[in-house]
């Protein structure tokens, strides 16, 4: 029995297709929205909507079976477009699920580069995809921070926002965050069952807002 797949379209598997030499998308001098000269604001609106619908359309399309996985496009988004002629070179980012049986058992990012061009038909892919490197998410260096008043605005502002039960939280800096506090803390999340550790990250200030929660793997 295959996974479930949610409302969408299907991983084209892009990925087997070889990659330019270069690995990565063209960078002509030509700008953005250079395709779509002569237009007014109103008309190169819809233009890149048109063309960012075809590359991410492409992307979806299809459905793949590859060593016995399922393979599903969850979502996607168009990071850049860069012209080269009259060839838009649409960079899109994704997330990819891979399941097997009748469950979805990882997800993935991946980031693809899709070449369109305009027909008179409407703008669509001319080729297959390529995979381009996905950026390694940067390290930092958290320190402890020992500060009773600046925990206790901690607590206050949790309990605020909705957590309740809150225990002792444990506050972290790294210079390479600045303005942000990430706290570990036990405590009943809003809207949850029960006490559970989370990691929750904060405006570092005297009154500090919760801007959220990461998420647990």
């Amino acid at each position: 029995m295959r996974p479930r797949h949610p409302a969408g379209s299907f991983d084209r598997q892009a990925a087997a297709t070889p990659a330019p030499a270069s690995g990565e998308v063209p960078e002509p001098g030509a700008g953005l929205d250079a395709g779509l000269a002569g237009l007014d604001a109103g008309g190169a609106a819809v233009e890149r909507q048109a063309l960012e619908a075809a590359a991410t359309t492409a992307v979806r399309a299809g459905t793949r079976l590859v060593a016995g996985d399922q393979r599903y496009v969850d979502a996607v988004a168009v990071e850049r477009v860069r012209w080269t002629g009259t060839v838009a070179v649409v960079t899109v980012r994704a997330v990819v699920l891979t399941g097997r049986g009748d469950a979805w058992t990882t997800a993935r990012p991946q980031r693809l580069a899709v070449p369109v061009q305009r027909t008179a038909d409407g703008y669509v892919a001319v080729a297959r995809a390529w995979p381009l490197p996905v950026p390694t998410p940067a390290r930092s260096r958290w320190r402890p921070v020992r500060d009773p008043a600046l925990a206790a605005a901690v607590t206050d502002s949790l309990t605020e926002a909705g957590w309740s039960g809150v225990g002792l939280p444990r506050l972290e800096r790294s210079v390479g965050v600045p303005g942000a506090l990430r706290v570990r803390v036990r405590a009943r999340s809003p809207g949850g069952d029960g006490l559970t550790t989370s990691e929750v990250w904060l405006t570092d200030e005297s009154r500090p807002r919760v801007l959220g929660t990461a998420v647990q793997p």
